[in-house]
């Protein structure tokens, strides 16, 4: 009788977790969090000393793959320990 419910119980499982899988494709948000998203970022600005000139700086939001694709140059790694 244990035999039996245990394969019950094992038979109810895979079928569970099998029918609880569903074949999603590729989805896009909808349009208004993609505009959210490419919204451009706001420019720095830096103000000299005398308070008469200011330079915005514009910059990208993201990397380009150019970027991306360049050779890195690790100089070190730092491990913080912090005391307790």
């Amino acid at each position: 009788m244990k035999r039996f419910i245990l394969n019950f119980i094992a038979i109810i499982c895979f079928t569970g977790a099998t029918l609880a899988q569903e074949n999603l494709t590729y989805q896009k948000p909808p349009q208004e969090i993609l505009e959210l998203v490419d919204v451009p970022l706001a420019p720095s600005t830096l103000i000299d000393s005398e308070a008469k000139r200011i330079v915005f700086l514009y910059r990208d939001q993201l990397k380009s793959i150019a970027e991306l694709s360049e050779e890195e140059m690790r100089l070190s790694r730092i491990n913080v320990l912090k005391n307790t």
